[in-house]
This record gives C-alpha cells, structure tokens and sequence, in this order.
C-alpha cells in the first residue's frame, strides 16, 4: 500500500523537473550580439558617442542660436583657405606713448584707448593697433594683459568698441562675423566663440558661448552658416588637437 503514494510522488516529481526544464532558457534560444551587426553597430556607436570628451557639448542653445557638432577630418579643413578679413589701415589713429587718439565726428581729437605698462597684475594693459577690418569702418586692435590678452574693435565713426577674442572671421556673405579661442590648460583667456551679426555697416554681439571641454583654435567658413573648425581637447592630461563642422540654425 506504501508503494503507491511513493510510486506517485516520483513520477509527479520528474514532470515537474522535466517541465521546468523546458521552458527555462536555452543556449540556442540566446541573441548573439557578435553575429547581430544591428546590435553591434548600435553598441558600437553608443560606446563611441560615450567615450567622447566633449558629449555634453556635442549641440549647445544660446538664445535663438543652435550650434551643432559634427566630427570631421583635417583633410576637410584644409579644402578651405585660410583668410585675413584685416587691412593694414591705420589711418584716422594717431599713437603717443601707450594711448591711442581719433577724430571724432566734428573733427576734435579724442582718446579712443588708454594703456597702463605698470607692472601690476590687474592694471596692466598695451593696446596694439593690427588695421582695419575689410569693408567695414572699425580698427582692429589686439590688447596685451599681463597674462594673456584679447582683442577689441573701435568703431571709426562713434568710437564704441567690441570686444573679440580673436581677429574676426566673417562669412561669405558679410552678414555674420565668429570670433574663437581656446585656453584650456593656463585658462588666462576666454576658451569658446562669440557669434556677431553685421548690420547696416555695425557689428552686434548676437552669442556667446563658453566650451569647457574644447576650444576653437581655428574657424573657416564655408557658407553662411556652416563652418570647419580645428579643435583642442584634452587627451591623458595633453592638448589635442581635432577636426569639426559646426553648423549654425536659428529658431
């Protein structure tokens, strides 16, 4: 009479072993990421995305202004000539000692910038006149600090200044100017671009953007609202340097 329940217990047992063994997982059963090429090239390029330095900045907002990255080669980069929008004109200027001196609209002289080659940190300032800019009524100057520097433009006509930090680069259709800089190890200057719009002979600040894990050495354009750019970046503790497109949409 024993033999029963034990008999029925046994077999009761293995059909439940036998179907769990089933519906578990099988090795057949499991995706191959290593002959899945959909799957590998998504991972493939997630890891990329990741692993680069600069991913939070791959597509910044500054006002109505998106600016996108987009990798690029140095062959690229070197299809576009480089180009100096700076004429050796510094007529209008007279210099006398570290300052700087124009005619104003009624003919009087005024002074247009004053230098201080004292010693200190914080006072020190030499001002450097480089030209004008083409087709355009500024001067260009180039402004010496103790540690580092920038540069400013002086309109001829009312004497407002702009200031850059860099010479300025304007687009083929002299409607838009970029001024860009990298200083990501002494970090005296400022490391990003300004976005300026040229408008009925007057340049206007229209964006500024501060990078902090890359800086613009170099902008060429190559239409009105793309441009090849050489950038530094961090690499083990080292600049590097690298090659980009940044385009340029408004809202």
């Amino acid at each position: 009479m024993r033999s029963k329940p034990f008999l029925f217990n046994l077999l009761t047992g293995s059909f439940i072993l036998i179907l769990l063994w089933n519906c578990g997982p099988r090795k057949n059963d499991t995706i191959n990421t290593n002959t899945d090429t959909s799957v590998n090239r998504s991972s493939q390029s997630l890891a990329k995305i990741l692993a680069t330095p600069d991913t939070n900045e791959h597509q910044i907002q500054s006002g109505i202004f998106t600016f996108t990255f987009e990798p690029s080669t140095k062959k690229i980069y070197n299809q576009y000539p480089t180009k100096s929008f700076i004429m050796p004109d510094s007529s209008g200027l007279r210099q006398e000692g570290l300052n700087w001196y124009a005619l104003d609209m009624e003919g009087k002289e005024k002074l247009v910038l004053s230098g201080n080659d004292n010693e200190g940190f914080d006072s020190f300032v030499v001002y450097e006149c480089l030209g004008s800019v083409k087709n355009l009524p500024y001067w260009v100057f180039k402004v010496n600090f103790y540690e580092g520097g920038m540069f400013t433009l002086v309109n001829k006509n009312s004497g407002e200044k702009i200031d850059l930090v860099s010479p300025p680069i304007i687009s083929p259709d002299q409607k838009w100017l970029i001024s860009v800089s990298s200083d990501l190890i002494a970090e005296y200057d400022y490391n990003g671009f300004v976005l300026l719009e040229i408008k009925d002979q007057k340049i206007i600040k229209r964006a500024e953007v501060a990078l902090k894990t890359k800086g613009i050495e170099d902008a060429k354009w190559i239409n009105n609202n793309t441009l090849s750019i050489k950038e530094n970046y961090i690499q083990n503790d080292e600049e590097a340097t690298r090659y980009s497109i940044l385009r340029i949409r408004t809202q």
